[in-house]
């Protein structure tokens, strides 16, 4: 078994941050108990005169073992692994003679068999590789009386290791009573206790196990479940050797699962079990961070090829344990401050645990007492009692809660009657105003509709030269689309199609606005260039609906003949379709786009780029608002840019309403019966030398 002390401080430093209740101050020793046990009982200290060899039938090759050196035999000379001897030599004293005397040699690592004067007087564990280490069994050994002499004897220890040996706990001989008691108490406190607490974790786990069971919205019961056996299944490193049919598993094995792997994933566990009980949800990244924290150190252990490798481990695996440490305490401390009850409760238990692991590296690391016990093992079981505790009283106080509430229930079912009652009668009231106040706003709608559609084309104009076609569709009564078609006589002179931020009555207000605004400085300024109007119409915008935040997107078209004159304020592309050839291409400056900037916004200095070109006959333009390209059918795509080149190319040879009614249908086909979120609003101008009677395309809900 791994029983560096390193590594278990470690370790037990990750289940530090669980801890609820405080760990007591454990003053036990089981070197203390074997000196101090049997009061003036006469020993024979076997702590110093060791000698060690690998050759035990030559006398010349026994060499001194340094006394400090006891729990760390491994790093002898040529003695990291395999098959070594040590002998001590002795007298017994007059006060021991002719007693029943017993040889207490603690805890030794991994295996080794007895001699004293030649006699064999015990052993534990297996001399083959591969096999269990008995490094927490106790070794207490009967003396036969034939054994000693009268003069020198000598004590004779064959033991195995395999890059980790090791003889603690002060061995002596004495009396059996005194070996036997001594013995006890060494075993209680490294592997009784651990037996005691790996059966309760069982029964709790197996417990929170059905809780969860039943009631499977507490995720932390499971988490509490599994973090009990897999750590009982861990304490099994402090007694597996005692369990029957289990000491012949492989000891690499078991020490890459249970004694290395174990401790992660139990780190893992308790890093969600915090923020289960802490009520507390981690963005992705945080959960891969810490998942990779338990997994990276498992891999590594996992692919060791042998033990001497799995030891030199350790350092590299003990530095993922530190930064689940450290996030927890964070996420504890934080929560903590944020004035949540429960941190208050884990940050009381974890400060004395982390205590108890200061003490334990002072202890192990820096004075060396090795035969002293790890008093951080047991605050982890305490952890187990005081979460236990925690749980509990958490069950208990929701079943009050809810006796409580059934006790009082009649009482406050009929205070809560007459509440609602109450506040019926006001809601009556309320719908009754509010629907006064529907009615009144629907023919205040109504009413604004009404005025604004005065304000629009109900027909496309009959010029002389070109075919108009186009379709409007506000969302509600009152629409944010803009569109004109500006004529003298029979002579088209001009379109525009301008669309205006927002919806309701008050984009409706400012499309009456615009459009007077439009049609006057279109006028006025027939003569000027189109970039000029248009900036023009900008300055008269923001100067006469002062500090309405509406703005408008929108394109300008002034026509003279065949040629086509083309301005642009952050409004979607003009589209451009040839008679002859059926090609759809947007209305472009070597390629470039000339969106300009919105109207109506003031401090936006850019001007406006016009372009102009020349239209053959059944050549055909096409305008639209937002509405068309980015409306979407049920599976949520958008009806885009692409379909409607497409549906524009594809849309025939005909007048410009067959043009119109073609590009409509696709774009009815595609949307289903998802209504539009917006206004719609679409023109086809079409180059002819033929003269048409006005087409109609106009949609207003009343």
């Amino acid at each position: 078994m791994i029983h560096h002390p390193g590594f278990r401080t470690a370790a037990a430093a990750v289940l530090a941050a669980v801890l609820i209740g405080a760990v007591p101050g454990c003053r036990f020793s089981a070197s203390g108990g074997n000196s101090a046990s049997g009061g003036s009982a006469a020993r024979i200290s076997l702590k110093t005169g060791w000698e060690w060899t690998r050759t035990p039938h030559d006398d010349g090759s026994w060499h001194p073992v340094p006394d400090s050196m006891l729990s760390t035999l491994d790093l002898l000379p040529e003695n990291s692994s395999g098959i070594f001897w040590m002998r001590q030599i002795f007298s017994v004293p007059e006060s021991l003679a002719g007693k029943r005397l017993s040889a207490y040699l603690g805890r030794i690592t991994m295996a080794d068999r007895v001699w004293l004067n030649g006699i064999y007087i015990g052993g534990k564990g297996s001399m083959e590789n591969d096999t269990l280490s008995e490094w927490n069994s106790v070794r207490l050994y009967s003396i036969p009386g034939n054994a000693l002499g009268s003069g020198q004897n000598t004590l004779l220890v064959q033991i195995r290791g395999d890059n980790e040996a090791a003889l603690v706990s002060d061995p002596f001989i004495g009396e059996t009573e005194d070996a036997q008691r001594a013995a006890f108490i060494e075993d209680f406190w490294n592997s009784i206790i651990n037996i005691l607490c790996a059966a309760m974790m069982v029964i709790v786990g197996l417990y929170h196990l059905m809780l969860y069971v039943l009631r499977r919205v507490e995720k932390e019961n499971l988490t509490f479940a599994v973090l009990n056996l897999v750590t009982a299944l861990y304490l099994s490193n402090f007694f597996i050797t005692g369990i029957p049919l289990l000491s012949t598993l492989s000891f690499l094995t078991y020490q890459k699962v249970v004694a290395n792997a174990l401790p992660f994933i139990i780190g893992w566990l308790f890093t969600l079990f915090v923020r289960q009980f802490l009520r507390r949800k981690e963005k992705l990244p945080v959960r891969i961070a810490l998942i990779a924290l338990a997994a990276i150190p498992i891999i590594l252990v996992m692919f060791a090829p042998d033990y001497g490798t799995l030891r030199s481990l350790r350092l590299v695996t003990q530095l993922f344990i530190f930064p689940t440490l450290a996030y927890t305490m964070s996420v504890t401390v934080y929560s903590f401050f944020k004035r949540n009850r429960e941190a208050k409760t884990l940050l009381w238990g974890l400060s004395p645990l982390l205590g108890s692991v200061v003490i334990d590296i002072f202890l192990h690391q820096v004075l060396h007492l090795y035969s002293l016990p790890y008093i951080t093992s047991l605050g982890w079981q305490m952890v187990i009692l005081s979460l236990l505790f925690v749980l509990a009283v958490r069950f208990s106080k929701a079943r009050n809660d809810v006796e409580e509430l059934n006790v009082s229930l009649e009482q406050k079912v009929v205070e809560r009657t007459a509440e609602l009652s109450e506040a019926n009668e006001r809601l009556k009231i309320t719908n009754d105003d509010l629907e006064d106040a529907r009615k009144k706003a629907d023919r205040d709608m109504k009413m604004a509709a009404f005025v604004q559609q005065s304000f629009f084309h109900r027909r496309s104009p009959s010029v002389d030269g070109w075919d108009i076609a186009f379709h409007f569709k506000p969302m509600s009564g009152v629409s944010g689309d803009l569109y004109d078609f500006y004529t003298e006589a029979h002579e088209l002179r001009g379109i525009g199609l301008f669309d205006v931020s927002g919806h309701g009555i008050a984009s409706g207000l400012v499309t009456m606005l615009g459009k007077t605004i439009v049609y006057r400085e279109f006028t006025h300024g027939y003569a000027q260039p189109l970039g000029s109007v248009l900036t023009a119409i900008d300055r008269k915008l923001i100067e006469e609906k002062g500090d309405v935040e509406n703005y408008l997107t929108g394109m300008l078209l002034r026509i003279r003949d065949n040629r086509v004159e083309y301005v642009n304020a952050a409004h979607p592309d003009l589209y451009y379709r040839s008679g002859r050839t059926g090609t759809v291409r947007p209305v472009r400056l070597e390629g470039k786009s000339v969106q300009g900037r919105m109207l109506g916004i003031d401090g936006l200095s850019d001007g406006y780029t016009a372009i102009g070109f020349t239209m053959a006959e059944e050549d055909a333009l096409l305008l639209y608002t937002d509405c068309l390209p980015e409306s979407r059918n049920a599976a949520g795509e958008e009806f885009g840019v692409d379909r409607i080149t497409q549906a524009f190319a594809s849309s025939g040879d005909g007048f410009a309403s067959d043009k119109l009614e073609s590009l409509m249908a696709e774009f009815r086909n595609f949307i289903g019966d998802v209504p539009l979120n917006d206004d719609l609003t679409v023109i086809v101008l079409q180059r002819t030398s033929r003269k048409k009677e006005a087409a109609l395309d106009f949609e207003l809900p009343m």
